[in-house]
Protein backbone atom coordinates (compact mmCIF):
# COMPACT_ATOMS: atom_id res chain seq x y z
CA UNK A 1 0.00 0.00 0.00
CA UNK A 2 2.70 2.24 0.75
CA UNK A 3 4.19 1.86 -2.85
CA UNK A 4 1.22 2.45 -4.60
CA UNK A 5 0.25 6.06 -2.42
CA UNK A 6 4.08 7.01 -2.86
CA UNK A 7 4.07 6.40 -6.59
CA UNK A 8 0.57 8.50 -6.85
CA UNK A 9 1.64 11.41 -4.87
CA UNK A 10 5.54 11.64 -5.80
CA UNK A 11 4.61 11.46 -9.53
CA UNK A 12 3.26 15.17 -9.28
CA UNK A 13 5.16 16.66 -6.24
CA UNK A 14 8.04 14.59 -5.47
CA UNK A 15 8.13 15.83 -1.37
CA UNK A 16 7.35 13.97 1.51
CA UNK A 17 4.35 16.90 2.41
CA UNK A 18 2.16 14.75 0.22
CA UNK A 19 2.48 11.20 2.03
CA UNK A 20 2.63 13.16 5.57
CA UNK A 21 -0.93 14.62 4.51
CA UNK A 22 -2.54 11.27 3.56
CA UNK A 23 -1.27 9.81 6.78
CA UNK A 24 -2.48 12.42 8.93
CA UNK A 25 -5.66 12.35 7.53
CA UNK A 26 -5.53 8.40 7.85
CA UNK A 27 -4.28 8.34 11.12
CA UNK A 28 -7.16 10.82 12.53
CA UNK A 29 -9.81 8.88 10.56
CA UNK A 30 -8.16 5.71 13.06
CA UNK A 31 -8.19 6.90 16.24
CA UNK A 32 -11.54 8.98 15.72
CA UNK A 33 -9.79 12.19 17.52
CA UNK A 34 -11.77 14.99 19.15
CA UNK A 35 -8.56 17.37 19.41
CA UNK A 36 -6.84 19.11 16.47
CA UNK A 37 -6.03 16.25 15.13
CA UNK A 38 -8.96 16.03 13.29
CA UNK A 39 -8.58 19.02 11.34
CA UNK A 40 -6.42 19.81 8.74
CA UNK A 41 -5.81 22.72 6.46
CA UNK A 42 -3.51 22.18 3.54
CA UNK A 43 -1.78 25.42 2.41
CA UNK A 44 -1.92 24.99 -1.19
CA UNK A 45 0.19 28.06 -3.51
CA UNK A 46 -0.54 28.31 -6.99
CA UNK A 47 1.32 25.89 -9.03
CA UNK A 48 1.52 23.23 -6.64
CA UNK A 49 -0.47 20.47 -8.33
CA UNK A 50 -3.07 20.57 -5.94
CA UNK A 51 -6.12 19.23 -8.14
CA UNK A 52 -3.95 16.32 -8.68
CA UNK A 53 -3.61 16.09 -4.76
CA UNK A 54 -6.80 16.23 -3.77
CA UNK A 55 -8.02 13.18 -6.46
CA UNK A 56 -5.01 10.96 -5.42
CA UNK A 57 -6.41 11.76 -1.71
CA UNK A 58 -9.99 10.80 -2.20
CA UNK A 59 -9.69 7.80 -4.45
CA UNK A 60 -6.97 6.87 -1.56
CA UNK A 61 -9.56 7.24 1.05
CA UNK A 62 -12.17 5.46 -0.55
CA UNK A 63 -9.59 2.16 -1.09
CA UNK A 64 -9.42 2.23 2.45
CA UNK A 65 -13.31 2.28 3.12
CA UNK A 66 -13.17 5.53 3.99
CA UNK A 67 -16.62 7.40 3.17
CA UNK A 68 -16.01 10.99 2.63
CA UNK A 69 -17.67 14.06 0.68
CA UNK A 70 -15.69 16.69 -1.31
CA UNK A 71 -17.08 20.27 -1.70
CA UNK A 72 -15.47 23.01 -2.73
CA UNK A 73 -16.72 27.07 -2.14
CA UNK A 74 -16.95 27.27 -6.71
CA UNK A 75 -18.76 25.19 -9.01
CA UNK A 76 -15.74 25.55 -10.84
CA UNK A 77 -13.23 23.86 -8.16
CA UNK A 78 -16.20 21.75 -7.46
CA UNK A 79 -16.17 19.90 -11.09
CA UNK A 80 -12.30 19.45 -10.70
CA UNK A 81 -13.40 16.85 -7.76
CA UNK A 82 -14.86 13.23 -7.74
CA UNK A 83 -18.79 13.63 -6.99
CA UNK A 84 -18.13 17.04 -5.48
CA UNK A 85 -20.59 19.93 -5.30
CA UNK A 86 -20.83 23.29 -3.73
CA UNK A 87 -20.65 24.09 -0.34
CA UNK A 88 -24.14 25.40 -0.38
CA UNK A 89 -25.77 22.70 -2.61
CA UNK A 90 -24.01 20.08 0.06
CA UNK A 91 -25.29 21.98 3.16
CA UNK A 92 -27.92 23.73 2.44
CA UNK A 93 -26.75 26.75 3.32
CA UNK A 94 -28.44 30.17 2.24
CA UNK A 95 -27.53 32.45 -0.49
CA UNK A 96 -26.25 34.64 -0.03
CA UNK A 97 -25.74 33.51 3.36
CA UNK A 98 -25.29 35.85 6.21
CA UNK A 99 -23.42 35.89 9.69
CA UNK A 100 -26.65 34.56 11.28
CA UNK A 101 -27.40 32.20 8.41
CA UNK A 102 -28.22 28.41 9.20
CA UNK A 103 -28.52 25.47 7.06
CA UNK A 104 -32.32 24.32 6.21
CA UNK A 105 -31.37 21.07 5.90
CA UNK A 106 -34.90 18.74 7.45
CA UNK A 107 -34.05 16.29 9.68
CA UNK A 108 -34.61 12.56 8.85
CA UNK A 109 -33.60 13.81 5.34
CA UNK A 110 -31.30 11.87 2.84
CA UNK A 111 -29.13 14.71 2.91
CA UNK A 112 -28.56 14.18 6.91
CA UNK A 113 -27.95 10.75 6.40
CA UNK A 114 -25.64 11.37 3.79
CA UNK A 115 -23.47 13.71 6.45
CA UNK A 116 -24.02 11.63 8.86
CA UNK A 117 -22.40 8.64 6.92
CA UNK A 118 -19.41 10.70 5.79
CA UNK A 119 -16.00 10.86 7.63
CA UNK A 120 -13.73 12.74 6.20
CA UNK A 121 -15.06 16.11 4.48
CA UNK A 122 -12.42 17.66 2.06
CA UNK A 123 -13.45 20.94 0.90
CA UNK A 124 -11.37 23.07 -1.81
CA UNK A 125 -10.54 26.90 -2.00
CA UNK A 126 -11.70 27.17 1.80
CA UNK A 127 -9.97 30.55 2.07
CA UNK A 128 -12.58 31.85 0.13
CA UNK A 129 -15.45 31.45 2.25
CA UNK A 130 -16.29 33.43 5.12
CA UNK A 131 -15.31 32.44 8.90
CA UNK A 132 -19.22 31.95 9.78
CA UNK A 133 -19.84 29.86 6.85
CA UNK A 134 -17.91 26.93 8.53
CA UNK A 135 -19.21 28.11 11.68
CA UNK A 136 -22.60 27.30 10.21
CA UNK A 137 -21.23 24.27 9.26
CA UNK A 138 -20.24 23.66 12.68
CA UNK A 139 -23.29 24.39 13.89
CA UNK A 140 -25.11 21.56 11.53
CA UNK A 141 -22.83 18.97 11.92
CA UNK A 142 -22.88 19.05 15.61
CA UNK A 143 -26.76 19.16 15.14
CA UNK A 144 -26.63 16.24 13.24
CA UNK A 145 -24.55 13.92 15.03
CA UNK A 146 -26.19 15.37 18.43
CA UNK A 147 -22.67 15.88 20.14
CA UNK A 148 -21.19 18.82 21.34
CA UNK A 149 -17.96 18.66 19.93
CA UNK A 150 -15.75 20.44 17.11
CA UNK A 151 -17.66 19.46 13.90
CA UNK A 152 -19.26 16.52 15.04
CA UNK A 153 -16.26 15.22 15.33
CA UNK A 154 -16.10 14.41 11.69
CA UNK A 155 -12.50 14.66 10.11
CA UNK A 156 -12.47 18.14 8.21
CA UNK A 157 -9.84 18.71 5.23
CA UNK A 158 -9.57 22.37 4.05
CA UNK A 159 -7.30 23.81 1.65
CA UNK A 160 -6.70 27.03 -0.43
CA UNK A 161 -4.06 29.79 -0.35
CA UNK A 162 -4.90 32.54 1.68
CA UNK A 163 -2.22 34.52 -0.96
CA UNK A 164 -5.11 34.25 -3.68
CA UNK A 165 -8.89 35.15 -3.87
CA UNK A 166 -9.98 36.35 -0.17
CA UNK A 167 -13.83 36.20 1.01
CA UNK A 168 -15.88 38.59 -1.33
CA UNK A 169 -17.49 41.08 1.20
CA UNK A 170 -19.50 44.09 0.09
CA UNK A 171 -18.21 47.25 1.37
CA UNK A 172 -15.82 45.85 3.37
CA UNK A 173 -12.39 47.62 4.64
CA UNK A 174 -9.60 46.01 5.66
CA UNK A 175 -10.10 45.30 9.27
CA UNK A 176 -13.61 43.47 8.07
CA UNK A 177 -11.57 41.64 5.68
CA UNK A 178 -9.88 40.23 7.99
CA UNK A 179 -12.38 39.37 10.54
CA UNK A 180 -14.26 37.83 7.71
CA UNK A 181 -10.98 35.18 7.05
CA UNK A 182 -10.91 31.61 8.09
CA UNK A 183 -7.85 32.58 10.80
CA UNK A 184 -9.99 34.24 12.16
CA UNK A 185 -12.56 31.75 13.02
CA UNK A 186 -12.74 30.73 16.88
CA UNK A 187 -12.36 26.80 15.53
CA UNK A 188 -9.24 28.07 13.38
CA UNK A 189 -6.42 27.16 16.50
CA UNK A 190 -8.11 23.37 15.83
CA UNK A 191 -6.98 22.77 12.69
CA UNK A 192 -3.07 21.57 11.81
CA UNK A 193 -1.87 23.74 8.47
CA UNK A 194 0.44 21.75 6.36
CA UNK A 195 1.98 23.41 3.34
CA UNK A 196 2.92 22.40 -0.19
CA UNK A 197 6.04 24.49 -1.17
CA UNK A 198 7.13 23.05 -4.55
CA UNK A 199 5.71 24.58 -7.73
CA UNK A 200 5.24 22.23 -10.36
CA UNK A 201 4.52 24.64 -13.19
CA UNK A 202 7.95 25.89 -12.82
CA UNK A 203 10.82 24.15 -15.55
CA UNK A 204 14.37 23.31 -13.44
CA UNK A 205 16.13 26.67 -13.78
CA UNK A 206 12.93 28.63 -12.45
CA UNK A 207 13.21 27.84 -8.63
CA UNK A 208 13.63 32.28 -8.62
CA UNK A 209 10.20 32.51 -10.12
CA UNK A 210 8.05 30.20 -7.96
CA UNK A 211 9.77 32.16 -4.71
CA UNK A 212 9.02 35.51 -6.23
CA UNK A 213 5.46 34.60 -6.56
CA UNK A 214 5.32 33.60 -2.67
CA UNK A 215 6.72 36.82 -1.80
CA UNK A 216 4.57 38.36 -4.07
CA UNK A 217 1.50 36.88 -2.45
CA UNK A 218 2.71 37.31 0.98
CA UNK A 219 2.83 41.42 0.15
CA UNK A 220 6.54 41.47 0.29
CA UNK A 221 6.23 43.99 -2.24
CA UNK A 222 4.01 46.65 -1.16
CA UNK A 223 5.78 48.77 -1.42
CA UNK A 224 6.13 48.80 -5.17
CA UNK A 225 2.73 47.82 -5.34
CA UNK A 226 -1.03 48.73 -4.61
CA UNK A 227 -2.57 48.70 -0.75
CA UNK A 228 -4.60 45.59 -1.42
CA UNK A 229 -0.88 43.40 -0.83
CA UNK A 230 -1.06 44.94 2.70
CA UNK A 231 -4.15 43.50 3.04
CA UNK A 232 -3.62 40.02 1.63
CA UNK A 233 -0.29 40.14 3.65
CA UNK A 234 -2.38 40.23 7.31
CA UNK A 235 -4.16 37.03 6.51
CA UNK A 236 -1.33 34.84 4.64
CA UNK A 237 1.35 36.14 6.97
CA UNK A 238 -0.97 35.96 10.35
Amino acid sequence: MFIYVYSICTRFNPTYTRLIVYYDILAAHRKQSTTAGSCFFVEEPEGTAKIHLYNARCHLLMEDGVHIMPVAWAGIAANSLPDARTVYSHFKLPVPILETSTSSIRPNSKEVEAIRKTEVFIWDEAPMAPSYVLKAVDILLRDIMNINAILGEKIMVLGGDFRQVLPVIRFANKSELIAASLKSSDLWPYFKVMHLQQNMRTEPGEEKLSKWLIKLGNGEFYRRYSNFMQQNNSLSQK
